[in-house]
């Protein structure tokens, strides 16, 4: 019976190992929201020339990590950004045109980003460079400048004689916006927030401590559970780019229907809703160990991916040999997992840290900081899971001594459970 289900998870396995490579070579990414954006296609032409004012010869060539041809004399073919005036002056701009890339807005993650470059060492001691880019969201437009800042001031050092060029080219396009953004549906938690922390925190506390008391009940919230977070990140990361709420509703709705009609079609069969909930629980566990342990260790999106499908199936494969104790310890920790989790939504600034955020950030960055609010969350987890072990298995106990027949029909799994 299982043996299908077992050759569906070795082929998500497979995917998982292989999903999600990525090529750094553009990207530095210093915030997890920022790694919710991708420059990549910034790069397809050699370099890109603004000219303005009454001179065409004021000019500004620049690009974000291929080389810009003929910057300032003897610089050929350097990687840096350069300013050119008048007819013959030229200024390089730029150490290198690889950027510190920054949200325009750490609190909307749609706005678009800003790229901060280097500056440039300059031969006269007595000017120095600020370089930025800013690019808004624009999902159909190729990449135009809108407008170039240029503003000479005196350096706000006073002890100095130093003029200071400002210089922020402000521009549109799609690169200026989130891409395979799974973060939408955290921030279409975040909006929605309430809802989330009141209906995760009763389902996950009910499975949490009432797992086994509450059979029926529990295989039909975990199969709610799995299929809406199944179809959540999938709609949200995937077919919502740019869509505004009456769409994250529509989809939202969408959700929440697979959710319940994947539970009721779960609760008839016990054995499956059992073993989808077993792999489930090595999912959440792969999430804790991943923010716990293997973040500090440099492990990226590739690995987050080949650990949750390691896990699951490892969970999966218990599932047949510890039957009756895994279902106790699955539905406490995801309970708990869960719990604990959407209770975060309601202080957003202390919000449970985001596993794909983190790995992204890794892959892009090299190295990801670990929010010390997650380890306090990790505490609140597992104790909620070690009370729910004690409390099921406590109930279990109370049924097998009082020798009291259950209300589920003879040969249930809830009676193998219970016995």
């Amino acid at each position: 019976m299982y043996q299908r289900y077992f050759l569906i998870i070795l082929l998500i396995a497979g995917i998982g190992t292989t999903y999600a490579s990525s090529n750094p070579d553009c990207r530095k990414y210093i915030h997890s929201v920022s790694a919710l954006y991708d420059i990549q296609d910034l790069i397809s032409e050699n370099y890109y020339e603004y000219s303005w004012g009454s001179l065409e010869s004021n000019m500004i060539k620049f690009n974000f990590c291929r080389e810009v041809t003929g910057t300032c004399g003897s610089d050929h073919n350097a990687t840096a950004a350069a300013f050119y005036y008048d007819s013959t002056g030229c200024h390089k701009l730029t150490r290198s045109a690889i950027p510190q890339m920054n949200p325009l807005d750490i609190h909307d993650a749609s706005a678009g980003l800003i790229l901060n470059y280097t500056a440039a060492s300059s031969s006269d001691q007595s000017i120095s460079y600020k370089y930025s880019v800013e690019i808004k969201c624009h999902h159909h437009q190729t990449f135009t400048i809108e407008n170039v800042d240029f503003h000479k001031r005196a350096s706000p050092d006073s002890h100095s004689n130093q003029t200071v060029y400002e210089l922020k080219l402000v521009a549109v396009a799609k690169e200026g916006c989130p891409v395979r953004i799974h973060h939408q549906f955290f921030e279409f938690m975040l909006r929605f927030r309430l809802i989330f922390f009141i209906f995760g925190g009763l389902i996950g506390f009910t499975q949490a401590f009432w797992g086994l008391k509450m059979f029926r009940l529990t295989l039909l919230l975990s199969g709610f559970q799995i299929f809406f977070i199944i179809i959540s990140f999938v709609l949200f990361s995937y077919a919502l780019e740019g869509a505004g709420i009456t769409t994250q509703l529509a989809y939202g709705f969408v959700a929440v229907a697979s959710g319940v009609l994947g539970a009721f079609v779960l609760v008839r069969h016990d054995r499956a809703s059992i073993f989808l909930m077993s792999i489930w629980f090595g999912v959440v566990v792969s999430f804790l160990l991943y923010n716990a342990i293997f973040v500090h260790l440099g492990f990226g999106m590739v690995h987050l991916y080949a650990m949750m499908s390691l896990f699951g199936v490892v969970g999966g494969l218990l599932c047949f040999f510890l039957w009756g104790h895994l279902f106790i310890i699955s539905t406490a920790i995801t309970g708990a997992y869960i719990a604990i989790r959407s209770l975060s939504l309601i202080i957003p600034r202390y919000m449970f840290p985001n596993e794909f955020d983190l790995a992204l950030e890794v892959t892009y960055n090299g190295q990801a900081e670990l929010p010390w609010v997650f380890y306090l969350y990790f505490v609140l987890i597992s104790g909620v899971a070690v009370l729910g072990i004690r409390y099921q298995y406590n109930h279990k106990r109370a049924v097998v001594s009082s020798k009291e027949e259950d209300e589920e029909i003879p040969g249930s799994s809830y009676s193998n459970l219970s016995a």
